[in-house]
């Protein structure tokens, strides 16, 4: 409980700074907003533009995100994209060279169609409905790469020349495909990456992961306790070897075992049956293989039992004196 209060505490310190920046933003713009509406009257300022500066208090949502309960996905998905804001500058930087590359290399191939005095006016109209100007050609990129791409294809395709076919074709597999798969996959490590960094939804998911699994063992408990008291025998117990899919149900638990004996006498307490709060204690330290603090008590006991075994035989004390001095003497002391 201490670590989850001093988790919580310190996320809550960092957004702390940032959200007071935005509080203190949305309060410096509807300051300004009274401001101008006490004088719009006599101002002949239009302050339309300014009125709608009043949906930046839309901002104030964020601040239950951050303190929403109970919603992790919503908190998950707001980390991700304030933790993407960098790559997406990037990818748009890149995404955009790349259109204005693009964009001229088929303004200069139209320019030609649309200068030459001859040809069908209705035609070079529609030409230059798609790329007329720079920015007209920069949103047909754009459309070209993530829209409907044919109809702004067709119109050189069908007025210029069928070459331009093959520049939209290489265009989309290069850019259209592999570029934006690249950046999709970008973001998509960016998430995963702060999914498993942040502490907060780790310790959330961690607690999720332990209710869930309690709860799989309190249904196990339920279905091998067959007499309903509220505890398990040895004669109960000995379904989990005649049932195959106890046994598949305890494999999928993580609860391996190979004798159902010492199973039972571990997961005892001496009385002879297993009370439902044993099974669940028992079963998260059975769950999985073991792991290094076990393998380091078993260590440590063994070595104190091997001293103790030691100190038991019959000379012991004086063999363990002789390896000290003639580890103090040395091969080199005389």
């Amino acid at each position: 409980m201490q670590q989850k209060q001093a988790v919580l505490f310190e996320v809550a310190e960092t957004r702390l700074l940032w959200l007071n920046c935005v509080d203190f933003s949305v309060a410096i713009i509807c300051a300004i907003e009274i401001a101008m509406m006490a004088s719009a009257a006599n101002s002949p300022v239009n302050f339309d533009f300014f009125r709608l500066l009043r949906v930046a208090k839309l901002l104030r949502v964020l601040r239950m995100f951050s303190v929403a309960v109970g919603h992790a996905p919503l908190q998950l998905l707001v980390k991700c994209l304030e933790a993407s804001r960098g790559m997406l500058f990037w990818s748009f930087c890149l995404l955009t060279l790349l259109q204005l590359l693009a964009g001229v290399v088929v303004s200069m191939l139209a320019s030609s169609y649309l200068l030459d005095d001859e040809g069908d006016a209705v035609m070079k109209e529609e030409v230059f409905r798609y790329y007329g100007t720079f920015t007209r050609t920069f949103l047909t990129m754009f459309e070209i790469m993530f829209a409907n791409w044919g109809p702004a294809c067709r119109v050189l395709v069908d007025n210029i020349s069928e070459w331009f076919s093959v520049f939209f074709l290489l265009y989309r597999c290069v850019f259209g495909f592999a570029v934006l798969n690249v950046v999709n996959s970008v973001f998509v490590q960016q998430t995963m990456k702060t999914a498993t960094s942040d502490e907060e939804l780790a310790f959330k998911q961690k607690e999720k992961d332990i209710a869930v699994y309690n709860r799989k063992v309190r249904k196990l408990f339920q279905t091998i306790d067959a007499s309903g008291d509220g505890a398990i025998n040895l004669e109960e117990f000995e379904k989990l070897v005649k049932s195959p899919k106890l046994k598949f149900w305890m494999s999928q638990l993580e609860l391996e075992y190979h004798d159902l004996l010492s199973l039972f006498e571990f997961l005892d307490n001496g009385d002879g049956q297993i009370t439902l709060a044993e099974f669940i204690e028992g079963a998260g330290r059975l769950r999985g293989g073991a792991k290094a603090l076990d393998i380091w008590r078993m260590e440590t006991k063994i070595e104190v039992l091997f001293e103790e075994v030691f100190k038991m035989l019959p000379g012991a004390g004086t063999a363990a004196k002789d390896d000290s001095s003639s580890l103090d003497s040395g091969p080199g002391r005389s």
